[in-house]
């Protein structure tokens, strides 16, 4: 049976609630039969790679979603076990779910940046892009990309970047941002500390 599916690819290191919120209104405003959370086993431009392994964050991921309908984990990177492009993984999805429609889903930020990824206009030809604003822009909402319409979400702003909360967990606090039982798995298992302190 053939679905409307958003994807959400990033390192979730760890993940918190606006890809949360991301996918909530992606399911609501497409919307989307399905968002499908695509985690990295190492993103290509971010050569360091996540600070967390990979284990640990598809069990933050799992964690986070396990209340959340319609969210669901999609192994396909992790499975590869090396650096994804956006591209690759679409079209693999693509291939394997013909019948389904595709939807990217991204935040503001990385969007702005997207003529530095690798081959956006095939990527949003696949999966057209859907964006949530950053807190306080004032760029041009871009109705189209290489011919693909951008769906912008609406809905609060939510302040909040991975960077920033792996700072504050390393200084021994307990950001807001992070579900309940996302922040638990990471105080239990030390995450976060040694690699940024």
């Amino acid at each position: 049976m053939s679905q409307v599916v958003g994807v959400l690819g990033g390192s979730f290191d760890p993940v918190h609630d606006a890809h949360l919120a991301l996918a909530r209104r992606a399911l609501e405003q497409v919307p989307c039969d399905e968002v499908w959370f695509l985690p990295a086993d190492r993103a290509v431009h971010k050569p360091t790679g996540p600070l967390a392994d990979a284990e640990r964050r598809r069990v933050m991921l799992e964690l986070a979603l396990a209340d959340e309908p319609g969210m669901k984990i999609c192994p396909l990177e992790l499975a590869a076990a090396r650096p994804m492009r956006s591209l690759e993984s679409l079209s693999e999805l693509k291939a394997t779910w013909p019948g389904n429609r595709w939807y990217f889903l991204l935040g503001e930020d990385s969007f702005r940046a997207i003529d530095s990824w690798y081959r956006p206009d095939a990527l949003f030809a696949i999966a057209p892009p859907v964006v949530l604003p950053r807190p306080g822009s004032t760029g041009e909402r871009t109705q189209s990309y290489a011919g693909q319409p951008v769906t912008w979400l609406e809905g609060e702003e939510l302040d909040l970047d991975s960077t920033s909360l792996r700072t504050r967990l390393a200084a021994g606090q307990k950001p807001d941002g992070l579900s309940p039982a996302v922040l638990d798995y990471i105080l239990a298992h030390g995450l976060y500390r040694e690699q940024c302190s």
